[in-house]
């Protein structure tokens, strides 16, 4: 009888298991009754699948026995625990997982027995790899820094990476289009299975397991990582205007199923970024195994690009122009834009409308540093401008300062720190210059003026720059002193900011210049506050007043000049005037003179036009007073007009039949009555004058005899023509000719 022989041919079997992908192999033993060398027993293998599940098929051990003999199988070793044998059968069962990852290889001891005769040999287990491994990330820590101005320039798979460089946390200045931060992962399977490969999930929004926040429109594509796990900047970044956190969510496989609640999307952006092997058999499938997720935190780091900030855009206050040096006016305040930096700022004023009464302190107070005066800036609204920088600590990324600047109001508010004073001025003209400033005045006043009338020429104005209205600041009161006080008084008596000062008659018989030609008063100025006062003389000069009129002895004067008379001619010097008041027409003693009334322009008179003229005399003394009197000048004729004949002269008379009778109608513009205008008619010789007769005194017209048209020239045509010459009687003798016609018309005989 020979026993089994347990044989080194190998046999694969399929066999369908719960989890595994497939199994690549199973054992075939054969029972033989040739004897198996050590070398058979040792070269005999079996490839399980590592992903098998326990209790799954995974082979069958055969022997074959020439009795025929019922066989039993058997294993044994140190690593027989991953197997069970049914002995009956040879079956053999997964009694424990098998990993490759920890163990790829292993010899267990397999056997046979007939129930005498007892087989056994040394079997090699190989474990094939399955894809039973999802990638692993290296990484101990997922958090970087990066620099908010940094940008890639990298081209890849039609995406445009920035050409700037990227700062990691640790200070590292990386190379222009380089790295934010490179993960590392590992898969322990084999083969394509263990090849990782790094993506970021686009289109988030359709995965529950990764999310873009806030969904920007450049935030799908902020970042992008490259094959070796290196995750490059894909955009711009900004600490104070985007995000200063951002953060990746690096995971595995993004699809389906619910994802968690958002954050906040001011204050994280977050972005799947996949894991994945490169595929491999697992449970008789093709899987691809994805990563655990992670986050990575990418921390901004905040760059000095932005000027400083002041907290408030207008600053205004106010102070008494009395503080002190030290006072505080106000506090001004600027931060740095850059807020991750927060550089400390330097304040200076770095321009102001009244220099060196402010400084500002490194706190931004804004102090007194000098006498205030706000009488010195009327003209600028009592207010002064401070333009006040703020100057970062250090430079921008561009080596140069960081700096803002605003302007501050600052109100200079009054006290009573001045007393009225006087100046030689009229409002609103007045400056309130040291030029105009007086403390004597000077004034002129009639005597017995009547009461309330003021001092003429005082041009006196009293100011005091304190402002009115501010309590009773800038109020005070007037009043009057000195040697004649009581013969005036003094308006207004109170006045606040500035007042026309009038110095009015108050007693009219103390004013008299018989008594003393000036007088003098002091006008004192009094502040309602401190009752400290200023005090202006007025010099008072008093004027006699005029109480005589100049007097004329005649109301009348009945003069007489030739009409024509030349420029200058004397029409009379015989016209006396006289008064009684002091010399030049104004005293006590009589003055008198004598008047010459000459012609200015001979050329307008003219008797014809008018003949008689009424003039007025007027005198008037230094006072003002006057009297008149009444000039008859009479314009004597002169020949000046010759004679004027009206019409023309055309007569007209049959031969035989008609007789000539015509008036010369003729007159003279110069006086009537006289030669001037007396008028002589005359013929002048003519051949034909013996025919007619002229009235030398009417200048009537006759013929003296029947008129015989046959005895004119017939080459007159029956025409004849007479001058008649009218002259007057003046001195020299004036004439004017006119022509007289007579037409003598034929008659014509008829015999009976």
């Amino acid at each position: 009888m020979t026993g089994p022989l347990l044989c080194s041919g190998m046999q694969y079997k399929r066999r369908g298991f719960q989890e595994a992908s497939s199994v690549l192999g199973a054992a075939l033993a054969h029972l033989s009754r040739k004897r198996v060398s050590q070398k058979a027993l040792e070269s005999s293998s079996l490839h399980p699948a590592a992903a098998a599940g326990t209790g799954a098929q995974a082979f069958w051990l055969v022997a074959e026995d020439q009795d025929n003999d019922n066989l039993t199988y058997g294993m044994s070793g140190p690593n027989a625990y991953f197997f069970t044998v049914t002995p009956p059968t040879g079956e053999v069962k997964l009694a424990s997982p098998l990993d490759y990852e920890t163990l790829y290889t292993f010899q267990v001891t397999i056997s046979v027995s007939d129930g005498s005769n007892h087989r056994q040999k040394e079997m090699q287990v190989i474990v094939e790899d399955r894809n039973d491994n999802a990638p692993v990330f290296q990484n101990t820590a997922f958090s970087t820094s990066i620099d908010e101005l940094r940008r890639a320039l990298f081209e890849t798979h039609g995406y445009r990476l920035s050409a700037w460089v990227v700062q990691v946390h640790s200070g590292t200045t990386l190379p222009v289009g380089s790295v934010v931060f490179s993960v590392l992962a590992q898969d322990k399977d084999t083969g394509s299975a263990g090849v990782v490969v790094y993506t970021i999930e686009k289109h988030l929004h359709r995965q529950p397991q990764g999310r873009v926040i806030p969904s920007t429109g450049d935030s799908e594509h902020l970042f992008w990582i490259l094959a070796n796990g290196s995750i490059i900047l894909n955009g711009s970044l900004s600490y104070n205007n985007k995000s200063a956190f951002y953060q990746l969510e690096l995971k595995a496989c993004v699809s389906g199923g619910a994802g968690g609640g958002a954050r906040d999307p001011q204050l994280w952006l977050m972005a799947a970024v996949s894991l994945q092997d490169m595929g491999g058999m697992f449970n008789n499938s093709f899987i691809v195994q994805c990563s655990v997720p992670v986050l990575l935190s990418i921390s901004v780091v905040d760059q000095p690009d932005l000027d400083p900030q002041f907290v408030r855009e207008f600053y205004s206050a106010s102070v008494a122009e009395d503080a002190a040096k030290g006072t505080s006016v106000l506090k001004v305040e600027a931060v740095d834009g850059d807020k991750g930096i927060n550089d400390p700022v330097i304040y200076s004023i770095s321009n102001s409308t009244r220099p060196g009464w402010f400084d500002i302190g490194a706190d931004g107070v804004i102090r007194v540093n000098g006498s205030l005066d706000r009488e010195e800036l009327l003209e600028e609204g009592e207010e002064v401008q401070l333009q006040v920088t703020a100057t970062e600590t250090h430079l921008n990324i561009h080596g140069q300062e960081a700096k803002v600047s605003t302007w501050v109001t600052v109100s200079v508010t009054d006290v009573n720190d001045h007393i009225p004073e006087f100046y030689n001025c009229s409002l609103p003209a007045c400056t309130f210059t040291p030029e105009e400033a007086r403390v004597n005045f000077t004034g002129y006043v009639d005597e017995h003026a009547s009461p309330r009338i003021p001092i003429e020429d005082l041009t006196m104005v009293v100011y005091d720059p304190d402002k009115a209205g501010v309590g009773s600041n800038g109020t005070f009161l007037l009043s009057l002193g000195g040697p004649d006080a009581e013969a005036f008084s003094v308006s207004p008596e109170r006045a606040a900011g500035s007042a026309a000062v009038q110095v009015l008659v108050r007693s009219s018989v103390l004013v008299d210049y018989e008594r003393q030609t000036v007088m003098t008063v002091q006008v004192v100025a009094t502040d309602s506050v401190s009752q400290n006062f200023s005090v202006a003389m007025v010099t008072i000069h008093l004027r006699d007043i005029n109480d005589h009129r100049p007097t004329f002895p005649q109301s009348l004067y009945d003069l007489m000049v030739p009409e024509h008379s030349t420029t200058g001619y004397v029409v009379t010097s015989s016209i006396h005037v006289s008064d009684v008041d002091m010399a030049g027409l104004w005293g006590p003693s009589k003055q008198s003179c004598m008047w010459t009334v000459t012609v200015r322009n001979g050329k307008l008179l003219d008797r014809e036009s008018q003949a008689v003229y009424y003039l007025t005399l007027q005198a008037a003394d230094g006072g003002n007073l006057s009297s008149s009197t009444m000039l008859q000048i009479h314009l004597l004729d002169i020949n000046d007009n010759a004679p004027m004949v009206s019409g023309s002269y055309n007569i007209f008379v049959q031969e035989e039949e008609d007789n000539v009778s015509v008036i010369i109608q003729a007159h003279d513009n110069d006086e009537p009555g006289t030669n001037n205008s007396r008028l002589l008619f005359s013929l002048l010789p003519g051949p034909y004058n013996h025919n007619f007769s002229l009235d030398p005194d009417t200048g009537l017209l006759r013929n003296l005899g029947t008129l015989d048209r046959e005895a004119i020239d017939p080459a007159l045509g029956g025409h004849i023509m007479l001058t008649v010459l009218v002259s007057d009687c003046g001195e020299p003798v004036l004439s004017t000719k006119v022509n007289v016609t007579i037409s003598v018309e034929l008659v014509l005989c008829m015999e009976p």
